[in-house]
């Protein structure tokens, strides 16, 4: 169910997420034990907290480890996370900006 007061696109589901980021120095290589730990807090929490999205972010990975993750696990690194975060406020800079064109037309 979606919130009247707030867009379309965010519905009551999705408010109800929850997301464990561990965080690795931005020099760090991130290992398969490392994100092991973190679905190990994952799975700890699961109990309390359900469903939980885990996170790792660090300075490097091994491309190759992603193949066997789980599906609600991420690994990422610093300079990504920081590419898509341009993008995305790229993105809606240009949006908001034909918005306000549109209105003042």
């Amino acid at each position: 169910r979606c919130l009247s007061d707030w867009s379309s696109d965010v519905c009551s589901s999705d408010l109800e997420r929850y997301v464990l980021i561990e965080f690795k120095r931005p020099r760090y290589t991130i290992g398969r034990m490392d994100v092991s730990q973190a679905e190990q807090y994952r799975d700890d929490l699961t109990k309390q907290f359900s469903p939980i999205s885990v996170y790792v972010l660090g300075g490097t990975y091994d491309p190759r480890m992603l193949e066997h993750m789980a599906s609600n696990t991420t690994v990422t690194s610093y300079s990504s996370l920081i590419s898509q975060a341009r993008q995305q406020l790229t993105w809606l800079l240009k949006e908001l900006g034909s918005q306000a064109n549109a209105t003042s037309s």
